[in-house]
């Protein structure tokens, strides 16, 4: 008799919940979505989003920060930055294993990207960093830094932020007399540059500033004791300082250089 009861009130159970409205059911098994939006919240806040998929897609992460910053990505750049990647990592070049592949720093500056050249800056991104990464005496273009390459494509911004975060007497110079800027000039004579320093191909200073008619930074540069009879035989040949103006068309700057003592 106690068995046949239990039955019985295990089959009224069951009726019970059949009985329960279908829409009842549904809102017991429903997660309401205030609920899914604070989970979702919560998700985001224990796990900070340091860098987008794309970023971390390839593990060398200090390639990305080099993509990165030669196309101006701030956010991707910060991101990395804060995500421990060293930004003044040296990666060999694979063609040339005498150079350096380009910095972040070195390919913002190329590009112009002022707001990432300043964070990284800001992060300490050495500006004195030069190309070169063989152990030997430096030759002529080995050692392009960051503001020349800038100053190459005519970022003068970007050249002028970089002058003044303590890039190197020398590179300022260079910028001077293939730009005709007064301004970078002063700089580099305070910083006590060496006027006999040789670029690429071996041009002085005085003789790059002629060969573009900069009759100013001639003037300011003959003033500051450099060599007016320089003589460039870098490809056997003689050029001298008054070739390279005569040579280029700028008779005035020719004159001024004759004036000064400079010889045929």
């Amino acid at each position: 008799m106690k068995k046949i009861i239990l039955i019985l009130v295990s089959i009224g159970t069951i009726a019970a919940c059949n009985n329960v409205p279908q829409e009842k059911q549904k809102q017991d098994s429903t997660i309401p979505k205030e609920t899914i939006k604070i989970q979702e919240t919560k998700v985001e806040e224990d796990i900070p989003n340091l860098v987008s998929e794309d970023a971390v897609a390839d593990n060398d992460h200090y390639e990305k920060l080099r993509f990165f910053a030669e196309r101006g990505n701030l956010k991707e750049v910060e991101n990395l930055i804060t995500y421990g990647v060293n930004i003044n990592k040296l990666k060999i070049r694979e063609d040339l294993d005498e150079y350096y592949e380009d910095t972040p720093l070195m390919l913002a500056g190329r590009k112009g990207h002022l707001d990432v050249v300043n964070l990284l800056l800001k992060h300490g991104a050495n500006v004195n960093q030069i190309t070169l990464a063989a152990e030997r005496d430096i030759e002529p273009g080995d050692d392009s830094t960051a503001l020349e390459l800038a100053c190459s494509w005519n970022h003068m911004d970007v050249v002028m932020t970089l002058a003044k975060a303590g890039t190197n007497a020398r590179s300022i110079l260079y910028c001077a007399c293939t730009k005709g800027n007064e301004e970078l000039l002063k700089m580099a004579l305070e910083k006590k540059v060496p006027l006999d320093t040789i670029y690429g191909q071996g041009f002085s200073p005085l003789m790059l500033a002629a060969e573009r008619g900069y009759s100013n930074i001639v003037k300011t540069l003959i003033e500051a004791g450099a060599d007016v009879n320089y003589n460039n035989d870098f490809d056997g040949e003689k050029y001298t300082v008054l070739d390279a103006a005569k040579v280029n068309g700028h008779l005035d700057t020719a004159e001024i250089l004759k004036a000064a003592g400079a010889k045929e």
